[in-house]
């Protein structure tokens, strides 16, 4: 009688254990099995597996459950307090877009990035209550460039559109990458590399209006003019962890991933949303005493937390 699978670490060493054969039994010289009893075993145990999918997840779900659950319960948790400051953040967003819907197309932009921006720290908080402390730094990295990207163009507005249409610059690149390209994409290429000053189908091409340089067309250059400049060697150990460098991969501590970077990640990660949405509201039509108040209150939060 087939037996009820919920472990499947535990079934597969077992599997691995109980196999009677050789290297030399098993595989060919071109790496194929070639023993039919070994082939009707292992389609059996897959099979078995297969059939077993619900038990497997369902257990694996519960195990997850529990694990955030004990981690939001734990004194003074970290987790609780960030899922709190996550709620929180979502919903001053969704109040300012009510406050100022329908928002003027030139601030349909700004609304956007404030977007990204919060969904990166949504991810960044579930991620983290559920113990994947590696994963939040990708994220963490994607929320800097956010950031910089929106707390540049509030400086210089007159490159939103710019911004906009650099859209079409991306993925061409893609769709010629990937041999791709359509009638309809390149038109549009052509059109906006037309349309825009020398150097605007590089990276950074869209800053071309205001960095007269194309060498300092670049992040860490926007991020000095931003007064941001001081969070560049974090982030460029967020790039470490993310392109997988030695020093990332040194750093990785297989029991727990990042642990000594973790709190760094997310501490940075607490100030960047706050920042995206005192700028969103900062930007926006609002009266004045809507944006104090939002302002004081997002920072006040922001603050206990972190000293927690």
């Amino acid at each position: 009688m087939k037996h009820k699978i919920n472990d499947l670490y535990t079934y597969i060493t077992a599997f691995l254990k109980s196999c009677p054969f050789t290297d030399d039994e098993l595989i060919n010289q071109n790496g194929f099995i070639n023993n039919e009893k070994f082939q009707f075993a292992l389609n059996a145990f897959i099979n078995q597996v297969e059939q077993n999918y619900d038990n497997i997840t369902d257990k694996s779900f519960e195990n997850k459950k529990d694990f955030e659950k004990d981690r939001l319960q734990e004194e003074n948790s970290k987790s609780k307090k960030l899922l709190y400051f996550y709620q929180l953040c979502e919903d001053v967003y969704n109040i300012l877009a009510t406050l100022n819907t329908p928002y003027p197309n030139d601030q349909d932009l700004y609304f956007k990035l404030a977007f990204n921006g919060v969904q990166h720290f949504r991810a960044i908080t579930t991620l983290y209550v559920a113990g994947c402390d590696y994963s939040i730094i990708p994220l963490f990295r994607s929320l800097y460039e956010n950031l910089i990207i929106f707390l540049f163009i509030e400086k210089h507005p007159e490159l939103q559109i710019d911004f906009i249409e650099h859209f079409h610059i991306e993925l061409h690149k893609i769709l010629e990458d990937s041999q791709s390209v359509t009638e309809d994409s390149q038109n549009n290429y052509d059109t906006v590399i037309d349309s825009h000053l020398d150097g605007y189908d590089k990276t950074y091409g869209w800053t071309a209006k205001v960095i007269e340089k194309k060498a300092n067309r670049k992040l860490e250059y926007m991020a000095k003019e931003v007064g941001y400049l001081s969070y560049s060697p974090i982030y460029k150990l967020a790039c470490n962890f993310v392109h997988s460098t030695s020093l990332g991969i040194a750093s990785t501590n297989v029991e727990k991933p990042a642990d000594d970077f973790t709190d760094l990640f997310l501490n940075n990660s607490i100030e960047f949303i706050s920042d995206h949405l005192v700028t969103l509201a900062k930007n926006i039509s609002i009266p004045k005493s809507n944006y104090i108040i939002i302002l004081n209150t997002l920072y006040h939060i922001k603050d206990d937390l972190l000293k927690s």
